[in-house]
Order: structure tokens, then C-alpha cells, then sequence
């Protein structure tokens, strides 16, 4: 089926778009994605888990995103039929910092079955094994669409962090013809802290259906225990709902919660005084959690610790050489950048590989 939906966009192929954006898991793609929108930029993600979604270059953007490696034959088919060849960004990170990220954002997806670090040793295991083309592909994604590719522009962690997005943003309005906007320095840009993860929620009371959700987050999907229980779905709609109450959580300032109603009649004080009620008690059970996941996540020093161990090297030893070679474009066009992957650097040095040399 998903061979199917995908195919549809070989037939029905329009070529409109001004850059291609690339990036993944755990390297600040979805915060890059919400200020490219911010300035008018509109970047559409190119996949829906595997699919290449039916008349998607017939939907209005501007940007190709790609968040993963494809694996899907079809869409590697659609992606070779296009021609139009415009600039490309590339986010980047250190490897080991991206694994880092992807299985901790995991163990928030299982919060309530993942419970010690053996735990999160096995799901290290499990993500580098299944998923790894969500993370650090960097080369593989290059030479998906190296034939659309203008110029390659690389976006480090230091040009889409706090202090830099700023310019960045700028730059890239100048170039391809967007509106500057102003960021807040009171509020920061990065966007993969895990507290918004927990949201939206979707609850309901005396029949009547809300949302507890923060800007940004209202269309998506929350990920906490997503991987663990199945909950009712509820769609949100891309307007606007009503309001009923602005939550401040101590220490989450940044991310004022908002009790949306998803319909439109009135609500009366007893019933927004138990709706408020629900929705506290939500978020005291997303701070145990946070407490709990606090506790679990594994740095980049455990990480290497655990892929250098005596029972895993022979798998570590295929991480290595997988890191090695996804560097490749960058260790050509911008090897000063390698400097900044140094945990990367020593895990691959345990195995006598070095990262800047081909």
C-alpha cells in the first residue's frame, strides 16, 4: 500500500519548490522548521513515516524537507524524476550527540515501562539497530538528491542555536526572498526540550472535548508513552479554537499552556473549574514523568562506554564504520566542521579509525 499512495506522485509530478532543507532526528529539525514557517518560508516534510503522501507537489510550499534516509524504492523512483535543482541546507551534529538525543526522545515514548539504565542500555541496542536511518545519514540523504543540488549550505548546531539562529534566518530570507522577523530573546529557540513533548493533550468532561497544548504543538502529536498506550485520537483542525485558560508551569515559563475547547459553546464557571482541575492533574503527572526520564537518560560518554563494551564492540565496530562513512560529503567540502564532532572522534578512535581521513 505505501508502494501505491507513493507512486501516485510519478504521474501527477509539478516541480515549484526553492530549496531543500535536510535533516533528522535529534539535530533540531523541528525548531528549524518552525521559524522557516515563522518567516513565510513554508517547508513541507516530504514523508509520512515511509509514504510520499498522494498530490503532495501539488500542495503549497516552498521548501523539500527530508527528515530520514529513504527506504521506500518508489519514492527513491518519484525523487529521481525531479530536476529542478536549488539551494540545499543540511543540518548537522556530532553523530554520537544525534544517538544520544534519538534514544533518550525514545525513552520518553515508553516513560512508563523503561525503568533503569539496564533498560536503557537494551533500547540503545534496539534504536541504533531498527531505526538508524532516522539519525545521522548524512551522506545518504546527500546522494538521494545530489541531483537537485545547487550549492549545500550546512547548518551546525552553533548557526540554528540560541545565539546564531538570528543571522541565520536572516541569511536565508536575503537569499531566497523572505521577511526578516524579530526573535525573542527572552524565549528560547530550541524547541527539542522534552516538557513540550507531552503535549497536546486530549481530554474530555461532562462530553465536551478539549486540548491542552502550547503554540506549536496544537497540530502535532504528543510523545510521551506513545510507543506504550494507545489513546483515543482526536483531530485537530488548522484553526484556531478557543481559549478557556492559560496554564503557567513553574519552570516552563517559555511554554505557556493554553485549555483549548474544541467546540464553540460556552463554558461555564463549575465546569472550567473542573476542566482546569483535569488538566493540572495532567501536568503533575508529566513532571513525575520528566523527574522519572531525568533520571534514565543516557549521555554521551555512556553512550560510548556502552558501544566500546566488551560484549557489544563487534556492534559498536559497525556504528563506527557507519559514522565514518556518512561523513563522507563533509569530510570533503568542510572538514573544519569534523572538529566539532569530538565524541564521534574518540568513539572512533577506540576502534582505530579516523574520522577526517578517507
Amino acid at each position: 500500500m505505501r508502494y501505491l499512495l507513493t507512486f501516485v506522485n510519478c504521474l501527477l509530478l509539478r516541480e515549484s519548490y526553492k530549496y531543500l532543507l535536510l535533516g533528522g532526528h535529534g539535530m533540531g529539525l523541528a525548531s528549524t522548521i518552525f521559524y522557516l514557517e515563522k518567516i513565510g518560508a513554508k517547508p513541507k516534510q516530504i514523508f509520512w513515516y515511509e509514504i510520499i503522501p498522494p498530490f503532495y507537489f501539488y500542495k503549497s510550499f516552498d521548501g523539500l524537507v527530508f527528515d530520514k534516509d529513504v527506504q521506500n524504492k518508489v519514492a527513491n523512483r518519484v525523487i529521481s524524476r525531479l530536476t529542478l535543482r536549488v539551494p540545499c541546507y543540511q543540518i548537522i551534529r556530532d553523530p554520537i550527540s544525534v544517538i544520544k538525543s534519538c534514544v533518550n526522545a525514545s525513552c520518553f515514548h515508553r516513560i512508563s515501562v523503561i525503568n533503569t539504565k539496564d533498560d536503557m542500555a537494551s533500547l540503545l541496542i534496539e534504536i541504533l539497530s531498527k531505526t538508524p536511518h532516522l539519525m545521522f545519514h548524512f551522506a545518504s540523504m546527500r546522494n538521494s538528491v545530489k541531483h537537485l543540488i545547487l550549492d549545500v549550505t550546512y547548518l551546525t548546531q552553533d548557526s540554528i542555536g540560541q545565539d546564531n539562529l538570528q543571522n541565520t534566518l536572516n541569511d536565508f530570507a536575503d537569499r531566497l526572498g523572505y521577511k526578516h522577523i524579530e526573535l525573542s530573546k527572552s524565549i528560547s529557540v530550541l524547541k527539542g526540550t522534552t516538557f513540550p513533548r507531552a503535549f497536546p493533550h486530549f481530554f474530555q468532561f461532562q462530553n465536551k472535548s478539549f486540548v491542552l497544548t502550547m503554540e506549536g504543538r496544537d497540530n502535532g502529536s504528543k510523545e510521551m508513552d506513545k510507543d506504550t498506550f494507545v489513546e483515543k485520537k482526536f483531530k485537530v483542525l488548522n484553526k484556531r479554537y478557543p481559549c478557556v485558560k492559560t496554564i503557567i508551569v513553574p519552570g516552563y515559563e517559555e511554554f505557556p499552556l493554553q485549555i483549548l475547547r474544541l467546540d464553540y459553546q460556552e463554558v461555564g464557571e463549575g465546569v472550567l473549574f473542573e476542566v482546569e482541575k483535569k488538566a493540572r492533574e495532567y501536568i503533575d503527572y508529566v513532571l513525575t514523568s520528566l523527574q522519572k526520564h531525568k533520571t534514565l537518560i543516557l549521555n554521551e560518554e555512556e553512550i560510548i562506554g556502552l558501544l566500546t563494551s566488551p560484549d557489544c564492540k563487534d556492534f559498536g565496530l559497525k556504528v563506527a564504520q557507519k559514522i565514518h562513512q556518512e561523513c563522507f560529503y563533509i569530510r570533503k567540502e568542510r572538514p573544519d566542521l569534523l572538529d566539532t564532532f569530538s565524541y564521534s572522534k574518540r568513539f572512533l578512535s577506540s576502534f582505530g579509525i579516523d574520522l577526517n581521513r578517507g
